[in-house]
């Protein structure tokens, strides 16, 4: 969404600093670590979560709602669910995350999947993709998740020996944690957690 916007690159700053909203000081998972000014692309490589908030902050709820919502998110998102949103407060099946993630590497086009029930012998029409945002939104965010791999929170997947995107992400309380990545030609989200939120 910060990107879509035109008023952030990968390039812009923002601080990894304390700070407190409506009583809620969030920190990072390396506690009390903070950086400082960094990179947006350092940011997401690292999941920091004092930028996530902060831009999330600056960006509006109404916003990413908006975005959410044309790239697959069917979840609810509200305006009471807050700045948490940019940590993972929004509970999401592994499908509907694939869904989102699925337009950052396909020049922004949305694809709907299907579950095939049977095979038969017959012509299926085709879906036409949707376009869920710009191919240079979905270009810049795709580099971006390439670093996650590069240089952040998702270095293991470099061992797959070919090039990968992606994202690692925990949900609140560390009750479970997941990675989205993608090939040139396949994607895959990874969940680890239980159904009983335990």
């Amino acid at each position: 969404t910060a990107i879509e916007t035109k008023r952030f690159t990968a390039a812009s700053v923002l601080n990894d600093a304390p700070e407190v909203y409506d009583l809620w000081k969030p920190k990072n998972y390396e506690k009390e670590a903070f950086r400082g000014p960094v990179r947006l692309r350092v940011g997401l490589a690292h999941s920091i979560n004092t930028v996530a908030i902060r831009l999330l902050s600056e960006v509006g709820i109404g916003s990413l709602r908006e975005m959410a919502t044309r790239v697959g998110i069917t979840s609810p998102i509200t305006e009471e669910m807050g700045l948490s949103l940019a940590l993972g407060s929004l509970t999401v099946t592994p499908v509907e995350l694939a869904h989102a993630y699925l337009p950052f590497f396909n020049g922004g086009r949305r694809i709907v999947s299907s579950l095939v029930t049977k095979v038969v012998n017959e012509a299926q029409p085709v879906v036409e993709p949707a376009r869920a945002m710009d191919p240079e939104t979905a270009f810049v965010v795709l580099s971006m998740m390439k670093s996650v791999v590069t240089e952040g929170t998702a270095r293991a997947a470099v061992g797959m020996g070919r090039p990968v995107a992606g994202k690692t992400g925990t949900s609140n309380d560390q009750r479970d944690a997941w990675f989205a990545g993608a090939t040139a030609d396949l994607l895959a989200v990874v969940w680890v957690g239980f159904d009983d939120m335990q």
